[in-house]
């Protein structure tokens, strides 16, 4: 018997050293801010940015690596959160991911998030913006989003809400890419998970018309404790999607990245964004 405990001992030794855990500074941490976040760690070829600036609690963006062992799927890149971004990395997932700010963390409100999250309010928004010129006819960025609502708040209607919005020339009013992929939903909790819904709600699958729920399971991890091979400390993410829009060469867009807690301030939400994808074909 003690020879097969030792066996297993090694087995999961090893399936551990092969998904390495990723590593999370914040700016608080670094001293670097939204101009080295979007210049240095998010842009790639074909986009020249201006004008940046970010609204939030230092804690809540910082930038990732060591991701190309990881179940995350992303090897770097920028990260924005509800809450402290440094608790990503903190393994093992086996509690509840909320970030302990400092009372003085204003419950910022914003209008644009909360057309999301209707009739609930947002808080805890953190936004980076910036103006940006293509010099091609898509702009296209890669992404994880992650949240410790999962699983339990699947189908309910405490969902963090985040968003890509995109506006400019040849776009009406404001464009969201944070969307399923083939769909107009936008990417939450409720509309991406793994079929069920959560804790203390029907055991029936969950549907569209299950409590305006989807589930694009084929686009979820489930990451919850004690998942093998857990690198990340959310409960569950998607896997790597794409945000893309037809722009015109040349001309100046506006986009918004914004996150944000529902309702209250508790289980955080995160957005991992590759780094160099932010481009634009030549």
């Amino acid at each position: 018997m003690k020879r097969i405990c030792l066996a297993l001992l090694f087995v999961f030794a090893a399936s551990w050293s092969a998904l390495a855990q990723i590593v999370v500074e914040n700016a608080q941490e670094t001293g670097n801010w939204a101009e080295y976040y979007v210049e240095e760690i998010l842009l790639g070829e074909g986009i020249e940015a201006f004008n940046i600036s970010f609204e939030g609690d230092s804690m809540q963006i910082g930038e990732f690596w060591n991701g190309q062992n990881s179940n995350l799927q992303l090897n770097d890149g920028l990260i924005m959160a509800s809450g402290d971004v440094n608790l990503a990395d903190s393994f093992p997932n086996n509690g509840s991911l909320t970030a302990g700010f400092p009372t003085a963390l204003p419950q910022n409100y914003d209008s644009i998030l909360t057309s999301l999250s209707a009739p609930l309010t947002t808080n805890h928004v953190a936004i980076l913006e910036f103006d940006f010129v293509p010099t091609g006819d898509t702009v296209r960025f890669n992404y994880v989003f992650a949240s410790e609502e999962y699983n339990f708040y699947v189908c309910t209607q405490f969902n963090d809400v985040f968003g890509f919005f995109l506006s400019g020339p040849g776009i009406t009013g404001i464009a969201n890419l944070a969307v399923v992929p083939g769909t107009n939903l936008p990417v939450a909790v409720n509309n991406i998970n793994d079929g069920k819904a959560g804790f203390g709600q029907s055991p029936q699958p969950c549907t569209y018309n299950t409590n305006n729920c989807a589930c694009n399971s084929q686009y979820y991890v489930n990451n919850n404790f004690p998942t093998a091979g857990q690198t990340v400390s959310y409960n569950g993410f998607t896997v790597p999607l794409e945000a893309k829009h037809e722009v015109i060469c040349g001309d100046t867009y506006h986009i918004r990245l914004a996150i944000a807690d529902v309702s209250d301030g508790a289980l955080d939400s995160g957005v991992f964004l590759e780094g160099g994808s932010f481009s634009s074909n030549l």
